[in-house]
């Protein structure tokens, strides 16, 4: 698996800049990249924190069978000493093997419950945090549809405010020369 981006390599990414119209401002994309690493240090911290109890469950969990495996040796040693002894040493010795393996089967059940319960805990946690992360990934991604289909509107409303002007110029430049030739047969019917 590849290592998850740091938070300092999203707010350090760097995108090439144009001149043109259809370029993103910078301020804008500077913008969401610092939202975008906020969320994602969230993430990143998180994930560290539930990859440390992870570690921490197994180390756990590695405890509890090495003393399950001292416990079953002591049960065997007991039970190799129970043989050479008589009738009452080995009554006794089979109460304490008695008592050994429903303790060691306690702390068994006892540890595996628990470890399953604290897994359970992460993996709820895990997916809460990426249930968030998908509804601000869809929200970000209306915001920035919102913005285009904006950025879409306001260019055809300049087009045709342009072409307006464009227009009353052209009429204004027709009527002027309209009136000068008006003037103009004026003054030579005049003379």
């Amino acid at each position: 698996m590849e290592d998850l981006l740091t938070p300092l390599e999203v707010y350090n990414k760097e995108f090439n800049k144009t001149f043109s119209m259809w370029s993103y401002s910078v301020e804008e994309v500077d913008d969401f990249l610092d939202i975008v690493g906020e969320c994602y240090e969230r993430l990143y911290i998180d994930n560290e924190e539930l990859c440390k109890q992870v570690a921490d469950l197994k180390a756990r969990l590695k405890d509890y069978k090495d003393r399950e495996k001292t416990l079953n040796k002591t049960i065997d040693t007991v039970n190799a000493t129970a043989d050479n002894q008589q009738q009452t040493a080995k009554q006794e010795a089979e109460a304490i093997i008695k008592n050994a393996q429903e303790r060691a089967v306690n702390i068994k059940e006892q540890a595996e419950a628990e470890a399953k319960l604290i897994i359970e805990k992460a993996e709820v946690k895990a997916d809460k945090v990426i249930e968030e992360s998908e509804k601000e990934v869809q929200e970000k991604k209306r915001e920035y549809k919102n913005l285009v289909e904006s950025e879409q509107l306001f260019a055809i409303k300049f087009k045709t405010l342009l072409n307006t002007y464009l227009t009353m110029l052209e009429e204004r430049d027709e009527m002027e020369t309209s009136k000068d030739e008006i003037t103009v047969s004026e003054e030579n019917d005049g003379e």
